[in-house]
């Protein structure tokens, strides 16, 4: 079977198109790697990964409490580690799987390793001694008390 023909430009066969030769499609395919293209030249394997395993936190205001939420489904209590120190709050989580099976003539291993870790400022008037945290229907629930905030009178100012 020859190649299609180009005629007036246009492919005649569109179900096998045309292909450039050898040389020049080696040059397009390593083209297609160079990180400066394909990526793009901001582009690291690192942030990738990264951003592939963000999860969603929703962060609630309530009278008492701050309530912070982090979606991550699949992993259990054991996977997370929540700690507080000067004024952050840092929630890391990490979860390693693998799977092994085998039959009469293959085998098949898999593996799965995810990680994520989320730093916020905490408000002035969260109790840093007061967290708590719940993991529950594929939800970290975390939870700080508020210190009762003493509301000043106004005092008028005399100008000098």
């Amino acid at each position: 079977m020859a190649l299609p023909t180009k005629k007036n430009d246009k492919i005649t066969n569109r179900l096998f198109p045309a292909f450039p030769t050898f040389p020049a499609f080696r040059s397009l395919i390593d083209s297609f790697w160079d990180s400066n293209n394909f990526f793009g030249k901001d582009f690291s394997m690192d942030e990738f990964f990264h951003r592939a395993w963000t999860p969603s936190v929703n962060i609630k205001d309530n009278t008492k409490t701050y309530e912070v939420e982090v979606a991550a489904p699949g992993l259990n209590k054991n996977d997370f580690t929540v700690n507080v120190e000067n004024g952050l709050l840092s929630i890391k989580g990490e979860h390693e799987e693998s799977k092994e099976e085998k039959k009469d003539n293959y085998s098949r291993r898999e593996f799965n390793y995810n990680r994520f870790e989320r730093t916020f400022s905490l408000p002035e008037n969260a109790k840093k001694d007061s967290v708590k945290a719940k993991y529950e229907n594929g939800v970290l629930k975390i939870s700080l008390t508020k210190t009762p905030t003493k509301k000043s009178k106004a005092k008028k100012v005399a100008i000098a």
